[in-house]
């Protein structure tokens, strides 16, 4: 194989992402269904003290209706959650890793022995045979292994092409389950498809 080389500025958004996918990729359909009760099951919670808002406003004062109440406080739990608090998480979580490691030039490669990322404090070498899966984050490729997600930039490659050609020699290489997982990713089909 020939050596593939490539720089880019690294940009912690696209790890905080490809992190973000890991744990549907990771884990199994019931293990994800476990957390999703969870969190419903909190949902569930704020729909009680939602539905505790517009009794007591009705016991305060009989004109307030309970019902459209509880639907406004469900409703307005929702845009809090999704529109605020989940964006000013990530907002947060990239900020502080940034102040700590500010995103510095990366050098990836990819050879006969695997991936490699480097830069002034990181050295980080993945064989092949430890890639357990490639997917698609809406802005880089991610390698799973184990815990964590690896990401190359997509604007690290110049064209969907040179992107599909790179994802070709990575699913030779990497272990066949692995490979097989990594073609039903919708986002690698998607790319495959386009760049066909």
């Amino acid at each position: 194989m020939q050596t593939i080389r490539l720089t880019y500025r690294s940009d912690y958004r696209h790890l905080y992402d490809a992190a973000a996918m890991l744990y549907r990729k990771r884990f199994s359909r019931a293990q994800n269904l476990g957390a999703r009760v969870v969190i419903f099951g909190s949902m569930f919670g704020g729909g009680l003290l939602a539905a505790a808002t517009g009794i007591g406003l009705n016991i305060w004062n009989r004109d307030i209706p309970v019902v459209p109440v509880m639907i406004a406080m469900l409703v307005l739990l929702f845009i809090v959650y999704a529109k605020v608090l989940i964006p000013w998480q990530r907002r947060m979580s990239i900020a502080a890793i940034e102040a700590v490691s500010p995103a510095t030039q990366m050098n990836f490669t990819a050879d006969d022995d695997g991936l490699r990322w480097q830069d002034e404090h990181i050295d980080f070498a993945l064989r092949w045979s430890g890639v357990e899966a490639l997917y698609l984050t809406s802005g880089a490729i991610a390698f799973m292994s184990g815990a964590i997600a690896l990401v190359l930039p997509l604007d690290a490659l110049q064209s969907d092409a040179a992107r599909r050609d790179l994802i070709e020699i990575c699913l030779a290489r990497m272990p066949p389950e692995a490979a097989r997982n990594s073609r039903d990713d919708k986002g690698i089909k998607q790319l495959m498809a386009a760049a066909g």
